[in-house]
């Protein structure tokens, strides 16, 4: 059964507006100039490749509500606020907040190296909107330089994770969370560079914001974002209607190989209509996620923002992208993939792969080095155990032997029950992914263990 993720109600802003179109225009502009401003801030002041030549940054400006009028990312302020200690009320002039969690921020950010500063923007002593910029730091620990291991099982696998917290308090710099970030890093010195370049791109676009504000007045500013947001939704709905026809059903049915770790094919299935002014999107049939690094974390709202620029930078560049569109999108997730699910799922999934399966990271040789697993050559996964799931020994006759006549035979007759030391098989299934009992060996002798992905390198005898 598939769970529905509904469109919300029609948003407040869908309304006449008390602004005239030149003035709408004039701030439409200078708010998509100050988001070419903000890239141009960050790329300017970091110092890493990643951001200074590779531009992997992404700016928004959002209104009082936390709602995207102008950007290139999905918003999910509320939720980061929600997240963290602070109430919009707590929050002051000059207040920073910095994050790198992307499972408290609805996937907004990818993975940990994707570090989001979100700063809110206040005239007159009231909030009237926010800006916010993440950029893809160099390194945040974790297994791998780069923070991206390919044989990641978890988030853990990834690096340091920060969750919202104050990186200024009223403009005095966290000096103690920031070198204690950097610190967990392979480059500190870059990293510290690019936050604060990062941080420098999100005052860029609260200054235009509070100039706007100054030179319109404060409420003329408001009514701009409620009018940028209800143009755009005007404008997608005119899309949807020129490009989708009503009724028709396009299903699209993808694979990809694995996951790196030797699951798959992983099945993407999805079906595209329209119903009257609304977009939906059915991803029943896709398949669960897999035990490797190719899970991309997705809530409705993410996908709906990726629905929306494909439909826009295809047909209609001219139109401002931002939140307003939001209530024509409905998604269906497959069943467990829900708005809520989602977000419980793939945290537990996360903590569930690193503390409960112990990675290969742990199964080290005399040497110090790790015992290789399945995703790598030659694979050694295999354990001598001779024991059943539950870690007991099998029943001795007339039951067959799983032992190598008790670990005494050592050539091609007999054979013994394998475990899995990394957790990884062919598929997910419990057998595959045991540590104590996955298959029994073709034999005793050392080529019949490497036949099977072994090396008796390891070894965990049941003790009865």
């Amino acid at each position: 059964m598939a769970t529905q993720v509904e469109s919300a109600q029609v948003p407040d802003f869908v309304r006449e507006h008390d602004i005239d179109h030149v003035t709408l225009d004039i701030i439409e502009n200078t708010l998509s100039n100050a988001r070419f401003e903000m890239d141009r801030v960050v790329e300017t002041t970091a110092i890493s490749p990643v951001i200074r030549e590779q531009s992997d940054q992404f700016p928004l400006i959002a209104d009082r509500h936390g709602r995207m009028v102008i950007g290139q990312f999905g918003a999910a302020i509320n939720t980061i606020l929600k997240n963290s200690p602070y109430e919009p009320s707590d929050l002051r002039d000059g207040d920073v907040i910095a994050m790198n969690d992307p499972y408290l921020c609805e996937g907004s950010i990818s993975h940990c190296p994707d570090l989001l500063i979100l700063r809110p923007i206040f005239y007159e002593d009231d909030l009237v909107g926010y800006s916010s910029q993440w950029g893809n730091l160099m390194d945040v620990g974790g297994t791998s330089a780069g923070s991206m291991p390919i044989s990641a099982k978890s988030i853990y696998y990834e690096g340091i994770r920060m969750p919202p917290i104050k990186l200024y308090d009223a403009g005095r710099l966290n000096e103690e969370a920031l070198r204690l970030f950097c610190h967990n890093t392979r480059t500190p010195k870059m990293v510290e560079a690019d936050i604060k370049a990062i941080a420098a791109g999100t005052a860029a676009g609260a200054a235009r914001v509070r100039e706007l504000c100054a030179r319109f007045g404060k409420e003329t500013y408001l009514e701009a974002c409620d009018a940028m947001l209800d143009r755009t939704r005007s404008g997608v709905i005119d899309l949807i209607r020129a490009h989708l026809p009503d009724g028709e059903r396009f299903e699209f049915i993808d694979h990809a190989d694995d996951d790196g770790l030797g699951n798959g094919p992983i099945k993407l299935q999805m079906a595209l209509w329209r119903d009257g002014d609304t977009m939906n999107v059915d991803w029943t049939g896709t398949s669960p996620e897999v035990p490797g690094s190719v899970n991309f974390f997705l809530t409705p709202e993410m996908f709906k923002m990726f629905m929306g620029v494909f439909l826009i930078m295809a047909f209609s560049p001219d139109l401002v992208f931002n939140d307003g569109y939001y209530d024509v999108v409905n998604v269906t997730f497959p069943e467990n993939y829900g708005a809520e699910n989602l977000a419980g799922k793939a945290a537990k999934f996360a903590v569930t792969v690193n503390e409960v399966r112990i990675p290969k990271e742990t199964a080290l040789d005399e040497h110090g080095q790790m015992v290789k697993g399945r995703a790598d050559k030659p694979n050694q996964h295999d354990i001598l155990t001779g024991s059943r799931p539950d870690g007991t020994g099998f029943p001795g006759a007339p039951f067959p032997d799983m032992t190598c006549g008790n670990w005494t035979r050592g050539g091609k007759e007999g054979s013994a029950m394998l475990g899995h030391h990394d957790r990884s098989g062919p598929v997910d299934n419990a057998w595959a992914t045991s540590w104590n009992s996955s298959h029994v060996s073709t034999g005793c002798d050392a080529e019949s263990l490497r036949s099977t992905g072994g090396d008796a390198r390891f070894y965990c005898f049941a003790a009865k």
